[in-house]
């Protein structure tokens, strides 16, 4: 009996642990990003929003998904970034930085970049809304 309740009690403590481990990021806006020159195009805003799932070393955006490793962070003034090596779907290296700027209001507090850098120069920029935990 008192090996049930141990385990019953391990069971509820790994749930409780797991539900908040997925992170969404609501974003309103992408963008292309040239990451050496800073300039941007093909700006495209949703009334609908674009959702971004962080689960656990998981990424998914629309049918694409992500492994993060490596995770690094960088912290400069108000930024923080937290960089990430990863590996898509389709078996294609990548970075993936979760960029937030703490003295930002909601517009551009929150982004989030994938850069393709070994192919090339132009990465993908998301800005979110405030993260949810879920």
């Amino acid at each position: 009996m008192r090996t049930k309740c141990i385990l019953l009690v391990a069971a509820l403590m790994l749930s409780v642990a797991t539900s908040f481990s997925k992170t969404i990021y609501s974003c309103f806006l992408s963008m292309d990003y040239d990451v050496e020159t800073g300039k941007s195009w093909n700006h495209v805003t949703n009334n609908s929003l674009i959702d971004i799932v962080l689960d656990g070393n998981k990424l998914y955006l629309g049918d694409r998904s992500y492994s993060l490793y490596n995770r690094r962070v960088s912290e400069s003034g108000f930024y923080t970034i937290v960089f990430y090596d990863a590996i898509d779907n389709s078996s294609q290296r990548c970075q993936v930085r979760f960029i937030t700027n703490a003295s930002a209001d909601w517009t551009c507090k929150h982004a989030i970049m994938i850069w393709y850098n070994e192919i090339s120069g132009t990465a993908k920029w998301y800005q979110s809304r405030e993260p949810e935990n879920r």
